[in-house]
């Protein structure tokens, strides 16, 4: 795309992972509008609340599990991929309800308690959060159960305040750094963020701040 500066341009890589979108019979009666891999779209006789419903039940059926979403988009992830299902009436198809299906492949797998409703991923952060009355204890068991079986081992057996925050830690087999951090505003809910930062980001912002120091060393002496 171009940019506003001249003779520059902006890029954007997407990994769509391995998922064949043309593969996946989430409902009877589709008729296909255009399907491929990385994009299908059909027309249903069902309206859009029951094809999103015949969806959902035959996702999780076949493993997935539901992970927030937005509008008339729901989204489903199954190790990480991250599965858009958009149910929505279509004008030009003469008022047809039209199914939309894209994924995409997480940068960090990040699961979720099944009883949180609406979490928010962000990719370029690698951040998965969500808030509400919960229970900070039960949130916290269900990681120190879940995060094992993805290859994260707990870095330390005591939690540390960061700020307002109270953070758990987690490592992998790369040094990776998962954190798991949580904190109350002033309407009482309690805010979950689960967060990924790589080993090459780490060594990366070390080395700024490594920088950063020896140049505000260097200032001091000369002062």
């Amino acid at each position: 795309m171009p940019d506003s500066s001249p003779g520059v341009a902006n890029f954007t890589l997407v990994h769509n992972g391995n998922l064949d979108l043309g593969s996946l019979e989430l409902a009877p009666n589709l008729t296909a509008v255009a399907v491929f891999p990385l994009t299908a779209m059909y027309n249903s006789p069902l309206s859009p609340p029951d094809l999103a419903e015949a969806a959902r039940k035959k996702l999780l059926a076949d493993g997935w599990v539901e992970y927030g979403f937005a509008g008339d988009s729901k989204y489903y992830k199954k190790n990480a991929i991250k599965l858009s299902v958009t149910c929505s009436s279509a004008p030009a198809q003469g008022g047809k309800t039209m199914l939309s299906l894209d994924s995409v492949l997480m940068s960090a797998d990040l699961p979720c308690p099944p009883e949180i409703s609406d979490p928010r991923y962000s990719d370029p952060l690698k951040r998965l959060s969500f808030e509400g009355k919960l229970s900070q204890d039960k949130i916290l068991k269900f990681y120190q159960e879940e995060l094992p079986k993805l290859s994260w081992k707990s870095s330390r057996t005591e939690s540390v305040m960061i700020d307002d925050r109270e953070v758990f830690t987690w490592r992998n087999q790369g040094n990776d750094l998962l954190t798991l951090s949580f904190w109350k505003g002033n309407d009482s809910f309690l805010r979950v963020y689960v967060e990924v930062q790589t080993a090459g980001e780490l060594a990366e912002m070390n080395r700024k701040l490594d920088a950063q120091a020896a140049a505000f060393k260097a200032k001091q002496s000369a002062q």
